[in-house]
C-alpha cells in the first residue's frame, strides 16, 4: 500500500467485520483500529491516520488497514 492510500467505511462493513470475530485476526491494534473507525465515524481511513493514533511505524499501519480491507 502507498502513502495516501486509504479506506473508507462506505468499502468495508465495520459492523459485520467485528461481528465475524472468527474470521477477523485477533491482533489488538486491529481491534483498536476497527473501533477508532467506527467510533468516530471517519469517512476516510489512511495509513497515517493510523500511525499517528497509535505510534507505530508504517509497515504496521499499513498491514493493518490491508487486513481490514481484505476481512470482507
Amino acid at each position: 500500500m502507498k502513502d495516501g492510500q486509504s479506506i473508507s467505511p462506505d468499502t468495508i462493513n465495520i459492523t459485520e467485520t467485528i461481528k465475524n470475530e472468527n474470521d477477523a485476526p485477533t491482533d489488538l491494534l486491529y481491534e483498536q483500529t476497527l473501533e477508532l473507525i467506527f467510533n468516530e465515524g471517519l469517512k476516510v481511513v489512511k495509513v497515517s491516520t493510523v500511525q499517528h493514533h497509535f505510534r507505530i511505524g508504517y509497515n504496521r499501519a499499513a498491514n493493518i488497514i490491508e487486513k481490514i480491507r481484505n476481512s470482507n
